[in-house]
């Protein structure tokens, strides 16, 4: 069956994680217990006993032989997984048979599991333990931090302070010309300031690679135009459009280059990067305020490090 969902790969951790808490069976994590109902005892291998719709929350959406799941269960567990992954959506009624597919799927399997005794194994237990305590993380994180809130105000002292730094990336548009000698770039140099076409002459002319194509490098973004030499750089950065460097000693040779057309760089404005100057200060607090948590909970706690 083809599922139509766009976030096919966290469903598939969620098939397997939650596998991983039926093997294990949820009763042993009880702040679990309301996510995951247990399909079955698992202190016996044998099928647990008929799960009659009174013993279940509202009306029985689907039931596979003893186990049974509820429509209030399975809008809990949509809900579940629309808060860990606000992305994900399952609102249309495809989406949501969809996902009632996938839940009886991992119940026939977890059945079998079961059956072969693959819920006592070690490395399942283990691994369902290092998943509840990262849920028990997330959750003492969210609680510690969920009344943390940036002021309009620190957004627009943010702005002020860095917004030299904030720009468009800029991209440059260049066209050069390779020569072996200082006299030859020279002689191209006055035939390209008296109106020779640069193309032309980079073709006729230029050592490098390119010269074929008239010497045309393409948009050299920010990254790209760091790794240019540093001569290259200061003789390009206070070019305008349309115009030449002087002659410039490269590692390959000497060197004349033409801005054909720059992209960006320009300052943005407040409204562009408000919602990213909002979360990143959000992020800031967070990390700060749990850091001092973890910092008191260090002095009353004992801990031990052995070499």
């Amino acid at each position: 069956m083809a599922y139509s969902f766009r976030k096919g790969k966290f469903l598939y951790l969620y098939f397997i994680l939650s596998c991983l808490l039926f093997l294990t069976g949820c009763e042993r994590i009880p702040f679990l217990s309301k996510i995951f109902p247990s399909a079955a005892s698992t202190t016996k291998p044998e099928p647990a006993s008929v799960v009659e719709p009174s013993e279940i929350k509202g009306p029985v959406l689907a039931r596979v032989d003893n186990w049974a799941l509820s429509v209030e269960d399975f809008n809990q567990k949509v809900d579940i997984l629309q808060k860990l992954s606000p992305d994900f959506k399952v609102e249309t009624f495809d989406q949501k048979k969809n996902l009632l597919d996938e839940l009886i799927r991992q119940q026939l399997l977890v059945k079998e599991a079961k059956a072969r005794g693959l819920d006592k194994k070690k490395e399942v237990a283990d691994a369902v333990k290092e998943f509840e305590r990262g849920l028990l993380v997330r959750a003492l994180v969210t609680q510690l931090t969920e009344d943390i809130k940036v002021e309009p105000k620190e957004i627009e002292e943010y702005y002020d302070q860095y917004k030299d730094m904030i720009k468009e990336p800029a991209q440059w548009h260049l066209r050069e010309i390779v020569v072996a000698t200082p006299t030859q770039a020279n002689d191209i140099l006055i035939e390209l300031l008296k109106g020779a076409d640069f193309a032309s002459m980079a073709t006729q002319n230029s050592k490098a690679d390119n010269a074929k194509n008239g010497g045309d490098l393409g948009f050299i973004n920010a990254e790209k135009f760091s790794q240019l030499a540093p001569q290259l750089q200061t003789a390009i950065i206070s070019l305008e459009v349309g115009g030449l460097t002087n002659v410039v000693k490269g590692p390959a040779g000497f060197y004349i280059v033409k801005l054909e057309e720059k992209k960006g760089g320009k300052d943005k404005q407040l409204s562009e990067v408000w919602d990213d100057i909002k979360n990143g200060l959000t992020l800031l607090k967070q990390n700060q305020r749990l850091q001092d948590f973890i910092n008191k909970l260090k002095q009353n706690a004992n801990i031990e490090i052995h070499e």
